[in-house]
């Protein structure tokens, strides 16, 4: 089930926080969410995705020992995930992505939008992008924070809490067409900064 958009959303980028995991040291594990939808998009030949980059569950927690296990959401798809409480606005970021990126720094940036879903609405949180680099470091960590929500035509909203979340691919094709195989933005893990309270 996917929620509605109210109009087309035309934003500049925003990406607020990013960096290089590499070695297995990216911080504090934080709470992971469950997954909720997944539409995987195709590949920029219009081919299916490979098999073993289609298994959403692998979009959902970062494994630094198994780089190869992500979800690649193809051109235009999409994974929509849940937490098992909301996640609370404060200073600094509270949504954490990873992404696998190719090492080539000429390769093409796959670019996907991030959303925050509350009451049936959309809100824009950010953009993220592959950093294509040198080889030493392939997954990109990248942070969200609820305090940057925008509403569809744009303006800012006070967004105090969020359970839901959507990563949309909006990678441009165009960019691709020397590279028919290409898939889209490839989510490697999605990790809350902060915990539910405890049951009392």
């Amino acid at each position: 089930m996917f929620c509605r958009f109210a109009a087309p959303l035309r934003f500049p980028l925003l990406v607020i926080f990013m960096g290089l995991v590499a070695g297995g040291q990216h911080g504090t594990p934080g709470l992971t969410p469950s997954l909720v939808a997944a539409r995987q998009g195709a590949r920029v030949d219009g081919r299916a995705v490979a098999p073993e980059r289609s298994d959403p569950e692998q979009a959902l927690v970062q494994d630094s020992e198994m780089e190869d296990r992500f979800f690649s959401l193809g051109l235009g798809g999409s994974v929509t995930v849940a937490f098992d409480c909301a996640l609370t606005d404060g200073p600094g970021p509270e949504l954490r992505l990873f992404e696998v990126t190719n090492p080539n720094p000429a390769y093409p940036i796959e670019r996907a939008e991030v959303y925050a879903l509350v009451d049936g609405d959309a809100f824009r949180l950010g953009a993220a992008e592959s950093q294509p680099q040198d080889a030493t470091a392939r997954v990109t960590a990248q942070y969200v924070d609820l305090g940057a929500a925008a509403d569809a035509e744009g303006q800012p909203v006070r967004l105090r809490q969020a359970q839901r979340f959507r990563i949309v691919d909006v990678t441009d094709p165009a960019r691709f067409r020397s590279r028919p195989n290409a898939d889209g933005f490839d989510l490697d893990g999605v990790e809350a900064l902060q915990r539910c309270p405890p049951a009392l």
